[in-house]
């Protein structure tokens, strides 16, 4: 598929992926978000990112997730987005949420 449909359509897809009712769902789809990120096009990353994966990590760890596998795979996984979104985005956006996750019990 090209970028248009990934970002039309993929995304979305994606972001129902993180948020499924079904804790085993979310995991996976949780293990995948740097490999997914990674393969977004490079012009449209940083936004998509930004403005629909990374509320979707915070909705899976603030919200709806005691579920301890969900928690270990974004905790997993959420540094690794740093390379793709640089310092400034690192710092302000990831850093709490790696923060908060190593405070969760």
């Amino acid at each position: 598929v090209g970028p248009e449909i990934t970002k039309s359509d993929l995304v979305g897809a994606f972001q129902n992926l993180m948020k499924d009712c079904e804790a085993e769902v979310r995991a996976a789809a949780s293990h995948k978000v740097k490999e997914f990120c990674e393969n977004l096009s490079p012009d449209c990353r940083e936004a998509v990112i930004m403005g629909q994966i990374l509320p979707c990590i915070s909705w899976c760890r603030t919200v709806s997730d005691a579920n301890q596998h969900v928690k270990s795979a974004l905790a997993s996984v959420i540094m690794g987005l740093s390379p793709i979104l640089g310092k400034d985005n690192t710092v302000e956006h990831l850093l709490p949420l790696f923060l908060a996750q190593l405070k969760d019990e």
